[in-house]
């Protein structure tokens, strides 16, 4: 009797999970739909329902991040825990960026996001690849490219206890859910959600 609960309990739950996803296909179009981003997924990371989304260099990635976190919020997607941007680095990218972590971490920290930069920029070019630096009130971002690689950094700023909310956090990883980011194709393909 037990175990006929547990198995109808576990298939409700799957069968909502599924119809929630399923819901969510539209949203998720519309989302490949801004600029620079190649596909959106919906999936389950750490903190809980993730929106995972492939995204190329863009010229105002506050913007987009933005984007995501309103869309991530209501809707189709509302319930999203996490947003995880995918990017395309290489070891010369991973290389770049672990040498600018400390400029990073404390232009983030301090706010002195002038000096931040300099360094950044001086860093970047030393090690042959561009960078960029993007703040809003959330987070300091990073895209660093070579070549056809790119690689994004999410790195949060400390925020005052006076601030309502807190907005979903954002993460970075070279690979999408449980598959080569190579390998996934966009909603608007008709791609398996994971």
């Amino acid at each position: 009797m037990a175990a006929a609960f547990v198995l109808s309990l576990t298939a409700m739950v799957g069968a909502k999970r599924w119809y929630d996803d399923r819901r969510a296909v539209p949203a998720l179009v519309r989302l490949e739909q801004l600029p620079g981003v190649r596909w959106a997924r919906l999936g389950q990371g750490p903190a809980g329902r993730t929106l995972w989304v492939a995204v190329e260099p863009v010229e105002d990635l506050t913007a987009l991040v933005g984007a995501l976190r309103r869309a991530a919020s209501v809707g189709e997607l509302g319930g999203v825990r996490e947003i995880v941007l995918v990017d395309r680095r290489n070891e010369q990218l991973s290389r770049a960026l672990s040498r600018m972590e400390l400029a990073l971490q404390e232009g983030a920290f301090s706010g002195a996001f002038l000096r931040m930069e300099q360094h950044v920029s001086r860093l970047a070019a030393e090690m042959g690849v561009q960078a960029r630096l993007f703040v809003d009130q959330q987070a300091v971002y990073v895209l660093l490219r070579s070549g056809s690689h790119h690689l994004y950094e999410v790195i949060p700023r400390p925020q005052p206890a006076s601030w309502p909310g807190q907005a979903v956090p954002v993460q970075v990883r070279a690979e999408g859910p449980g598959a080569a980011a190579a390998e996934l194709r966009p909603a608007s393909e008709g791609a398996a959600q994971p």
